[in-house]
């Protein structure tokens, strides 16, 4: 796992359960819109309660992706498991990679995101800081 020293300028934070079949596909995406936003990213997935290979699919690819990621898993009490929670849990874990002033961006581990969705998001943000919460 990266050392949580590094800040990044932005995180993208990614609740994932059950998730094998489509989390190389989400992180592929992901890495491509990475690289048109010019800013320092780490992609941090939060696998929780999973009995699936969504941990070690992550892993592997983070390993080769040329992007950082950071793969953490947790197991959440049956009544604590939702989607609401790992949202939150992936946002909280991915706030500890980024700089004072950075941003936290979330997706959903089976979607891909656009190209541009990376890049447009940033520039949302620095032109209406009004929507930053």
């Amino acid at each position: 796992m990266l050392g949580s020293d590094r800040r990044y300028d932005y995180a993208i934070a990614i609740p994932a359960r059950n998730e094998e079949a489509r989390i190389l596909q989400c992180l592929e995406a992901c890495r491509e819109s990475i690289q048109q936003a010019q800013a320092s990213a780490v992609i941090v997935v939060l696998v929780n309660n999973c009995d699936d290979a969504t941990a070690q699919r992550a892993r592997s690819c983070g390993e080769t992706l040329g992007v950082p990621v950071v793969v953490e898993e947790r197991r959440f009490a049956a009544g604590e498991a939702h989607a609401g929670n790992a949202r939150r849990a992936a946002l909280d874990l991915a706030r500890s990679f980024v700089r004072e002033d950075g941003h936290l961006l979330t997706t959903d581990a089976d979607t891909q995101p656009s190209a541009s969705w990376v890049k447009n998001s940033l520039s949302l943000l620095a032109e209406h800081p009004s929507a930053l919460i």
